[in-house]
């Protein structure tokens, strides 16, 4: 691929979307959409400029109410994100070629970087600091869920390196290697949304991708691939550190516990120390809203946004009209119902622009 004006805009596409939460100056922000810079790399279309005048002027009416400079802030990264899914939709074979290899390698970095982290807290604590807006005074020890990779903390790189696989295996069959890496990845940054997201990750890629394989196979290949697995867990086992293992165990058991007791799963939520699906939940919760608030996933802004779930409903309406319906479709989709932040946009291109056609 030679070096050319659209090749330095799918280089900053590249690079923003696996760096976004790249902060070597320490700002009091954690994630940063570099990739935003693309749009002069790519012509928008009057579409474009409607919708972005059109969350604008939500945004002006929110704030005559409810003057908050935040109020701004979420249109531009629903804008960020909607102009991300333009640029990459422009991309040709060559092209999508190129940012999923990008993807690729830096996952595989990723899933290195977390492995050193795991054995070294020296490495954990400066990656920690380029990747983190926090205080000085913060420790990383607070970080007892699991190692951070090149994000600020465990749930927000999890999120970014499922919404990367999600969006590579869209279009690429992935290979056991990087099944793995992403595998590990999540493992290791023990993270309670991102185990939800690999579960979810993880249905959609055998649906799309390995089901039909599967149910072709002949008991001996079956044999060897399920012995192989085991022996696997097995070494894996072996080298595993069980005092980690346990903890992660009861985290996890502790969250489900006060689910079945109290049968509220907002309430567990708070409980871990999250309320990112509390946030989700009162954006549907009322038919109208009279205040503004956060909503953490895309539709959950939307909601926010233009003060009323019905539009978000309304889009969905539109996109199963438009789009096959399959269950790896609906997957995509519930990405855009519960996953965040809203600024990883891998996470969403397949909800708004459907499953490649094969």
């Amino acid at each position: 691929m030679t070096i050319s004006y659209r090749f330095i805009g799918l280089l900053v596409l590249s690079i923003g979307t696996c760096f976004i939460f790249f902060n070597p100056l320490n700002l009091n922000n954690e994630i940063f959409p570099y990739y935003l810079l693309s749009i002069f790399f790519v012509p928008l279309k009057i579409k474009d400029y409607l919708l972005s005048i059109l969350l604008i002027v939500a945004a002006v009416f929110w704030f005559l109410n409810f003057p908050s400079f935040r109020i701004f802030i979420d249109p531009i990264m629903i804008l960020s994100t909607i102009f991300a899914f333009r640029f990459f939709s422009e991309l040709d074979e060559e092209e999508k070629n190129f940012f999923f290899n990008f993807i690729k390698f830096f996952i595989f970095a990723n899933t290195i970087i977390c492995i050193i982290q795991t054995y070294s807290d020296y490495f954990q604590t400066i990656t920690y600091f380029f990747f983190s807006g926090r205080e000085d005074g913060v420790s990383v020890k607070l970080l007892d869920r699991g190692v951070t990779g090149l994000s600020p903390e465990p749930a927000y790189g999890s999120a970014l390196i499922i919404g990367l696989a999600l969006l590579y295996s869209a279009y690429v069959k992935p290979s056991l290697i990087f099944f793995t890496s992403v595998s590990l990845t999540i493992y290791l940054q023990s993270s309670i949304s991102g185990l939800a997201y690999f579960f979810l990750y993880f249905a959609f890629t055998y649906l799309l991708h390995y089901r039909y394989d599967i149910n072709r196979l002949s008991l001996r290949n079956l044999s060897i691939i399920y012995t192989s697995i085991f022996l696997i867990i097995i070494f894996y086992l072996y080298q595993i550190d069980f005092s980690q293992l346990i903890q992660n165990i009861r985290r996890l058991l502790d969250f489900l516990t006060f689910i079945i007791q109290e049968e509220n799963i907002l309430m567990a939520e708070e409980q871990t120390g999250s309320v990112r699906l509390i946030l989700i939940f009162l954006s549907f919760a009322d038919l109208i809203h009279y205040d503004y608030g956060p909503g953490f996933s895309f539709f959950g802004y939307l909601n926010r946004i233009f003060a009323t779930p019905l539009i978000s409903f309304i889009i969905l309406f539109y996109l199963f009209r438009t789009y096959k319906i399959s269950m790896s479709y609906l997957i995509a989709v519930m990405f855009g119902f519960l996953a965040g932040p809203v600024l990883i946009w891998p996470l969403y291109f397949l909800t708004f622009y459907g499953l490649p056609k094969k």
